[in-house]
C-alpha cells in the first residue's frame, strides 16, 4: 500500500493501481487500496474503472456513507 501511495504521488497510476491490486482482499488495508485505486482512477478519466475499485471496497463495507458518495459522483462523471 505504502508503495503504491509513493508510485501514485510520483503520477504513476498504473503502476500504483497494479500495486494496489495486489493487496490480499483479507488485509486490512483492502478498502482503503480498493479506495486508493478509485481516486486514482478517478483522477485519470478512468471512471469505469474507477467505479469498479470503489463497488469492491462497498462489497466489504455496504454501510461506508463515503463510499456511496464517491460512487454517485463518479456515475454523475460518467453521465457527463
Amino acid at each position: 500500500y505504502y508503495l503504491a501511495t509513493l508510485l501514485g504521488a510520483s503520477g504513476n497510476i498504473e503502476e500504483a493501481v497494479t500495486e494496489l491490486d495486489r493487496i490480499d482482499p483479507e488485509s486490512e488495508l483492502y478498502i482503503k487500496s480498493r479506495m486508493f485505486s478509485a481516486f486514482l482512477l478517478r483522477q485519470s478519466g478512468e471512471l469505469e474503472r474507477s467505479e469498479s475499485a470503489a463497488r469492491q471496497a462497498l462489497e466489504r463495507s455496504p454501510t461506508d456513507r463515503q463510499i456511496l458518495l464517491f460512487i454517485v459522483a463518479v456515475l454523475k462523471e460518467r453521465e457527463e
